[in-house]
């Protein structure tokens, strides 16, 4: 459909269960990958539309990226810890579908302790966690990078699953794409060998945002800072820090309250090799982001993954 019809969209939204006419429409930005709306509604409410096309396998298939996106939210909402949008819900034509969600309202400038209690929420979010597998049920996308969570071969080995399910599958698609050369390849090889000298062997699953940078967080009124676009796994959980730290990165005050309170949980050792595990997950987001915006983030990424050789090479990580 055109997105900019309204009565295409009114369709979409019956179908999601909203029998009401939109009396106005505003563009939110972004629509990389959907087109985003605000939508004032005559019934008297807002909520926010996401519009994306179907997946290959039909608009109502559970692979679309609209049900990838309320199977995330709905696992984050499940923990009560860190606020996400409630699903309205979702709806499809024959080429689109509609994800509706609760309206946040406009994010407002968060305040000091409004990070702190970001960051002892966050770390919450991260010990929540009942599996002792690395993945997820399903999977879902990074951006536009298919993200593949199935198990690893040894399910409960977080090195396994960095290697066989993150930087391993970014690595050969780096290559398949042309943008890396022979010594690009060695050197990331080189990191993906060592993950299991490098990374403690108690490491346990926690549920992760998954794309957890400054754009995505979202500050409410009253009910702290929210997070949006979620590509959720349970993961190790300073993994996410890894692209916490990029773009502009978080309040020292947020990450601060944020150790402080997984160690509060789950004890000191939830900070072994802590660096190390943290730049892992720096890489892994650089990989992405070349993949997906080009040679820009080459640099970076090599830098990333050089230091690491580094660390690897005077038997630094573990500890």
């Amino acid at each position: 459909m055109s997105r900019g019809d309204g009565r295409q969209l009114e369709l979409l939204l019956r179908e999601s269960g909203i029998d009401s006419k939109v009396v106005e429409s505003n563009s939110c930005g972004g629509g990389c990958i959907a087109d985003v709306r605000r939508l004032r509604l005559a019934d008297g409410r807002t909520v926010i539309a996401k519009i994306s096309p179907g997946s290959r396998l039909g608009p109502n298939h559970p692979e679309s990226r609209a049900h990838e996106e309320a199977a995330d939210l709905a696992a984050i909402a499940t923990t009560r810890t860190v606020p996400v949008p409630e699903v309205i819900g979702i709806g499809a034509s024959a080429d689109d579908v509609i994800l509706v969600l609760e309206d946040l309202g406009e994010s407002k400038r968060p305040s000091n302790s409004d990070w702190i209690d970001f960051g002892n929420r966050l770390a919450e979010l991260h010990a929540s966690n009942g599996t002792q597998e690395f993945g997820l049920g399903h999977d879902n996308h990074l951006g536009d990078t298919v993200q593949e969570n199935s198990p690893a071969s040894d399910p409960a080995s977080w090195s396994a699953f960095l290697s066989e399910r993150r930087l391993g599958p970014m690595r050969r698609r780096l290559q398949e794409a042309g943008l890396l050369d022979s010594i690009d390849s060695e050197l990331f090889e080189r990191v993906d060998e060592a993950l299991g000298s490098i990374l403690p062997g108690s490491i346990r699953p926690g549920l992760l945002h998954g794309d957890l940078w400054s754009g995505n967080v979202h500050s409410t009124q009253g009910r702290g800072i929210a997070v949006i676009d979620p590509a959720v796994f349970h993961g190790d959980p300073l993994f996410e820090l890894g692209m916490m730290r990029l773009f502009g990165g978080f309040p020292s005050a947020c990450e601060s309250a944020y150790f402080d309170r997984l160690v509060e949980i789950d004890g000191a050792d939830a900070l072994d090799a802590s660096e190390t595990r943290i730049e892992l997950g720096r890489l892994h987001h650089l990989m992405n982001h070349w993949l997906l915006f080009g040679p820009n983030y080459g640099h970076a990424s090599r830098q990333v993954a050089s230091n690491l050789v580094s660390m690897i090479s005077r038997g630094g990580g573990v500890g």
